[in-house]
Formats: C-alpha cells, sequence, structure tokens
C-alpha cells in the first residue's frame, strides 16, 4: 500500500489472436481490435501475431495508434518481410525491454517478451509468452522460465500467455505454480465452446489477484479461436 492506504491496481489480459482470423474462417483484423479496446487494460500479451496488418502497415504501427500504448514486439518467424509471434501492449512506462528464446530443437520457435514497466513508481516485471505443443517441450521451457524468474526475483512479476497446458495440476504446469501463484482455472479454448484453460496468468510474490475471468461474448466466441483472459491485480 501507498502512504494513503490506498492499494495500487493494475488490469492485464492474455490473448491468442489465431493470426486474426476468427472460428468462421475469416482474416479480420478490425473485429480483433474492437475487442482489445473492450478489454481496457493495462498490460495485453498477444500471441499468433501476424504482424502485416495490411499492405503498407505494420500491427505495430496501428496498434501503437489506435491503442495508445506501446508495442513491445516479439516475433518468433521471420521470413523476408513478414513476421509472426508474440506481442506486448503496454499504457505504463517501458523501462527496459528484452527477448528470451525458449527455442527447442526441431520444434516451431519460441520466445518469452521480458519487459521491466514503470507502475506508478513501482517496477513490475512483465513475462509474456506461447508455450509449445509437446509435454517435453513445455517442460523445457518452463525450466527456462523458471531460470528467468530467479534472475530478477526482486521485482513483481507477471507472467501470462497461451501455455498450452491441456493437464493444468500436472507435469510443467504443476511445476510453475511451485513457484508463482496461478490465475483460477478459466477455460478459454476453444472460443466457440470453450472446455479447456490454456491461457494463464501469473503473479510472484508481492501480487494477488483480484477479479479473474474469460471475456465470452458473441464477438469473443468469432474473433478467434481463443477467448481472452482477463485479470485485475493488486499489488501488496
Amino acid at each position: 500500500m501507498d502512504e494513503t492506504g490506498a492499494q495500487r491496481r493494475l488490469t492485464a489480459a492474455t490473448y491468442n489472436i489465431h493470426a486474426w482470423v476468427g472460428t468462421d474462417g475469416q482474416w479480420n483484423p478490425s473485429r480483433v481490435l474492437e475487442i482489445m479496446h473492450a478489454l481496457d487494460v493495462d498490460i495485453l500479451a498477444l500471441q499468433e501475431v501476424d504482424f502485416l496488418w495490411s499492405e503498407g502497415a505494420t500491427a505495430e504501427e496501428v496498434l501503437c495508434r489506435e491503442m495508445g500504448c506501446q508495442v513491445l514486439p516479439g516475433p518468433t518467424m521471420v521470413r523476408g518481410t513478414s513476421r509472426y509471434g508474440n506481442m506486448l501492449l503496454t499504457r505504463l512506462p517501458v523501462l527496459s525491454y528484452d527477448q528470451r528464446d525458449l527455442a527447442v530443437d526441431g520444434r516451431e520457435p519460441r520466445c518469452c517478451i521480458d519487459a521491466l514497466l514503470d507502475a506508478d513508481g513501482t517496477s513490475v516485471r512483465v513475462l509474456a509468452t506461447h508455450l509449445g505443443l509437446k509435454r517435453n517441450e513445455r517442460i523445457c521451457q518452463v525450466r527456462s522460465l523458471l531460470a528467468a524468474l530467479d534472475e530478477d526475483g526482486e521485482y513483481p512479476t507477471i507472467l501470462l500467455g497461451d501455455f498450452n497446458f491441456w493437464m493444468p495440476l500436472f507435469g510443467a504446469s504443476a511445476r510453475l505454480t511451485h513457484r508463482v501463484k496461478a490465475s483460477p482455472l478459466t477455460r478459454t479454448f476453444p472460443a466457440n465452446r470453450p472446455l479447456l484453460a490454456l491461457d494463464r496468468i501469473y503473479l510472484s510474490d508481492g501480487m494477488r489477484f483480484g477479479r479473474v475471468g474469460s471475456l465470452d461474448t458473441p464477438a469473443t466466441r468469432l474473433a478467434s479461436d481463443h477467448l481472452p483472459l482477463r485479470a485485475e491485480i493488486i499489488l501488496s
């Protein structure tokens, strides 16, 4: 708490946007942008981002302008002028920013955006990622994330993204929950009939959850194959 006893709060969300392609098979960045506005958060992690918005415009440029925030890119695949991967959007001042390689040989490249943000005078670390589809792949990637958490453990940290944990209480998922607090399991996939809690938010010491839930509307069930997961975060 600050000197007046008021609690400092942040809002964060994670959203796999399926390269702007909805459950109707249509490529439509504009409807995803409307959902991003509706989330109204300080920190937004995106996965499966096609960085090309339209001819002559990139997603970074459009989102920075339309969302009024800073956009931190985390591409995992680059082919010529085409890029694909993660993004972190934030209204908070960015103190530092890096990209950690989580690639596993023989599998799709993966990364983690590692940013230090200024939350009204408190430095908050944000790790935004998208883990692999195979169990052994995720175990290796979680090991790397745990090492990253230990490197700068003095900062309150938010870890969020699409973790592809199909068995939420076992394996790589259990290893993470021994180290950081997990948001309540919330079904986010597939969007038109949510069955699996693939999207997660984790908090280190110095933070706790307020309200947590998916944004489940006709629009979100159409815009992507995942529902966005949103959390209120209280800095203690």
